[in-house]
């Protein structure tokens, strides 16, 4: 519900506010726009990719590989 009042927000801030020049609208569609920029650097910061219950006695390794040479270039570098 709070992500379809956010999304009407900014849809409004843009068409009132930008465009139609109400300064209200304008802010309040520049909050939603914060709102989700937020949402997006936090949400990108903390991303689960693996999830396992682990019962006594068992262990989990980590480990980490260097980047291929490919992996590193641009797309039209290639």
């Amino acid at each position: 519900m709070l992500a379809g009042l956010l999304r009407r927000a900014r849809t409004e801030g843009i068409t009132r506010g930008l465009i139609g020049g109400n300064r209200l609208w304008l802010v309040v569609g520049g909050l939603a726009w914060g709102a989700r920029a937020l949402r997006w650097a936090v949400r990108r910061e903390e991303e689960v990719v693996f999830r396992e219950v682990l019962e006594p006695g068992e262990q989990l390794v980590i480990t980490a590989r260097a980047p291929s040479a490919r992996r590193g270039r641009a797309r039209g570098a290639r």
